[in-house]
């Protein structure tokens, strides 16, 4: 029983990460048969993954096959629009929190960031960036902050990915992220709540306009 559910957990995480990554678009149909050959898994670990997704609201049933649902865009206005209520509070604790060790961390995320988004290396840049927001929501104090805004973040991989592979998107991040450090490295946790908002719905903005112009 403990070896299904363990292949459970690593089905469901690689279904969800090839849908939230674009690899299965948003209205494809994809079958229990075909998946269990992909993965090379039998029925009963898959069926449980997919239940779980079922959940999360990333596919849903229909007719015989599997419908590929992903996330919309009014998902993606409604996880920035929680981002922007959740984010400056969680932005403000760490302010108030951070050690020493927490800010240096931060400062090296953000040296990371910057200097891949000079090389272009994106894959490095994203990875950067999580780390900068798991900092955060670590150092907030708050695991219901911590658990909620990493999930949320995690959905929206795709989005951000396609947001840093701008140079001038990604720019702004880098800018952005070193406002909202400067501002905890002063210990000023109202400011640093103000710049993480402005950078959540610069992000939010840039990202619908973006949509659109597709």
């Amino acid at each position: 029983m403990k070896k299904s559910i363990q292949l459970a957990d690593f089905v469901f995480e690689k279904l969800e990460e090839d849908i939230l990554i674009g690899r299965y678009e948003a209205g494809t149909v994809l079958t229990e048969i075909k998946l269990s050959q992909e993965l090379g898994v039998s029925r009963t670990p898959l069926r449980e993954a997919l239940n779980r997704l079922r959940q999360e609201g990333l596919i849903a049933d229909v007719g015989k096959g599997i419908l590929v649902k992903g996330i919309t865009e009014r998902d993606l206005i409604d996880i920035y629009e929680v981002r922007m209520l959740l984010e400056g509070n969680a932005v403000a604790l760490a302010t108030i929190n951070a050690t020493e060790e927490d800010l240096k961390a931060l400062r090296q995320a953000l040296d990371m960031e910057e200097f891949f988004t000079g090389k272009g290396d994106y894959v490095q840049v994203s990875k950067a960036d999580e780390e900068f927001h798991a900092i955060l929501y670590r150092v907030s104090g708050s695991a219901i902050y911590q658990s909620v805004l990493s999930d949320m973040h995690r959905r929206i991989k795709r989005y951000r990915a396609i947001s840093i592979e701008s140079r001038d998107r990604g720019r702004c991040t880098v800018e952005e992220h070193d406002k909202i450090y400067r501002a905890m490295l002063a210990r000023d946790d109202k400011l640093a709540s103000k710049y993480a908002v402005e950078h959540i719905k610069n992000a939010r903005d840039y990202l619908l306009r973006d949509k659109k112009e597709v």
